[in-house]
């Protein structure tokens, strides 16, 4: 999720293509289907509004997607 809250997806690490937040939620059953071991990684810039964060986490929990990793960036200043 970019920090304009543009969201993409990657299946099997391939390179994101931006599908929106409808996207997103059609993707998520189909995705164990193609690849039975995935593993759902939300990666979001830490400054997409909250509000893009929880239409995410509402299209998962629509769709039963109850596990998933939360990937931030460490700050190295």
């Amino acid at each position: 999720v970019s920090k304009d809250g543009r969201i993409f997806i990657s299946i099997n690490k391939d390179k994101g293509k931006e599908v929106g937040l409808d996207g997103f939620a059609a993707a998520l059953p189909d995705a164990p289907l193609q690849v039975p071991s995935a593993v759902v990684v939300v990666k979001a810039d830490r400054n997409v509004p909250y509000s893009i964060m929880a239409d995410v986490m509402d299209a998962m929990n629509a769709t039963h997607t109850t596990r998933f990793n939360l990937v931030t960036d460490l700050e190295t200043d």
